[in-house]
């Protein structure tokens, strides 16, 4: 299914492959009436690209960049007139990632900074985070309500 049909506000897009085309990108999405945020996708050697994120929204709702993550995309969307919702599309090193503990520990790390420099606002947080959901509640610190989808989607597991 073609993300951009879906009826929905807000999308959180994982595992995009786009890198200097993400103008071709932008285009096919403000056909479907959407506008965003995105980060390119990484260089890699089996691949070619990978692991591109992006927080999209129906236009016109308003939409604001949040910090550089590497592997995330953070956003700020008008909510109501006075208050914005907090947005971020993740995108955890996989199994095959010669250094995933570390670079999924510094993701949980600084995704967990942000919140705690925003404060009490409402947000949101989805993706592909490449683990068990038992172990990303062991190291996420924040609150929150942790859903989980189903079984995993590839090939090896989680």
């Amino acid at each position: 299914m073609n993300a951009l049909l879906v009826d929905a506000h807000i999308l959180l897009i994982q595992e995009h492959r786009s890198g200097p085309d993400i103008p071709g990108a932008q285009g096919m999405a403000a056909k479907a009436g959407w506008h965003g945020v995105w980060d390119e996708a990484t260089k890699t050697f089996a691949k070619g690209r990978s692991g591109g994120t992006a927080v999209l929204v129906r236009q016109p709702l308003t939409i604001h960049r949040g910090p550089k993550i590497k592997r995330a995309t953070l956003a700020a969307m008008a909510w109501t007139r006075r208050a914005y919702i907090h947005a971020g599309s993740i995108y955890g090193a996989h199994l095959g990632h010669p250094t995933r503990e570390e670079d999924n520990h510094r993701l949980y790390m600084e995704l967990q900074s942000h919140l705690a420099a925003i404060g009490r606002v409402p947000w949101l947080f989805g993706g592909d985070w490449n683990m068990d959901p038992s172990f990303f509640q062991q190291g996420w610190a924040k609150g929150g309500s942790i859903a989980h989808t189903g079984p995993h989607t590839g090939r090896e597991g989680i």
